[in-house]
């Protein structure tokens, strides 16, 4: 049997132990998300990038830009999750500039989920006890299985066409349109079995609902290259059926991100030596002092 004389300085040595655990294991546990996640968004990367291949110019500092997918922080903004579904995932949202038929344009949340697209805008209300108040609204929710195609040009632009079957166009602008194509072809294909179709053209086509006799439903969107321009700059020149965009040359379609994947190491098999210290040898006998022993006290009788 085993007494301790003070019990309490020996479960605080077990607490003190369980803490140092425990914070090991959180450095161990956030080093491999870290990792783990530098690996799938550079996959991610790597797989929008294939979608753009060859097709489209590329902006000088989007080719290598990180996925981050939450870009208006849903966290804090439970007003627009109550618009998505309960078994509903959302991958991407962001703020995204939607233009209507006079080529007009006003920012939307575009939220992309697992089952739907969602452009949320804002309304005044005009009857009710909420009148004169500004609230969120669905503007619309597209599901994956009416999405017919995504149409780009072939330029450094920032516009995508989301053409709906037998169903009028949306036009948007979105810096992070690389991003935003990947997330949409990979619910797409998850919701199809089939493979998003991507349109590259000199111009791009928006079909909209026809309003009276005099109006059109078809609208065109051109582009024209100016080497004077910046490279964050475009202006737009819009008609009643047209709009023209003059934006800056970008970077080869050819282009490329690098791979950063991070890549872990097995640790070597192959066990360390301990150190060994071996004291000198005195060969002179008058540096050898002698200590002598003291006698052992006799317990009191």
């Amino acid at each position: 049997k085993v007494f301790i004389k003070k019990p309490e300085s020996f479960f605080m040595l077990e607490e003190v132990r369980d803490r140092k655990l425990d914070s090991c294991i959180r450095i161990i546990q956030k080093q491999w998300k870290i990792s783990s996640n530098q690996n799938s968004f550079q996959t991610a990367v790597l797989c929008a990038a294939e979608l753009l291949y060859n097709n489209k110019q590329r902006y000088y500092s989007s080719v290598n830009r990180k996925f981050f997918g939450n870009y208006i922080n849903l966290n804090d903004q439970a007003n627009l999750m109550t618009f998505v579904g309960k078994k509903e995932n959302v991958e991407f949202s962001e703020v995204v500039l939607k233009y209507d038929r006079r080529f007009r344009c006003a920012c939307r949340d575009l939220l992309i989920s697992n089952k739907h697209i969602y452009l949320i805008g804002k309304e005044k209300i005009k009857q009710g006890p909420k009148k004169g108040s500004i609230e969120d609204v669905i503007k619309r929710k597209i599901p994956y299985i009416q999405l017919q195609n995504l149409q780009l040009s072939k330029y450094q632009d920032d516009f995508i066409s989301i053409h709906v079957k037998e169903d009028y166009s949306t036009l948007i602008e979105t810096p992070l349109k690389t991003e935003l194509i990947y997330t949409i072809s990979k619910f797409y294909q998850k919701c199809t079995d089939s493979k998003l179709t991507l349109t590259f053209s000199e111009q791009l086509d928006v079909y909209v609902k026809k309003k009276g006799f005099r109006s059109t439903s078809h609208l065109v969107v051109n582009f024209k290259e100016d080497p004077s321009l910046p490279n964050n700059l475009r202006i737009l020149h819009p008609s009643r059926t047209k709009l023209i965009v003059s934006i800056k040359p970008g970077e080869a379609s050819s282009s490329k991100p690098e791979d950063k994947s991070f890549t872990v190491t097995a640790a070597s098999s192959k066990r360390q030596e301990p150190t060994t210290f071996t004291a000198p040898k005195n060969t002179n006998n008058a540096d050898i002092v002698k200590i002598p022993s003291k006698p052992v006290p006799k317990p009191p009788q």
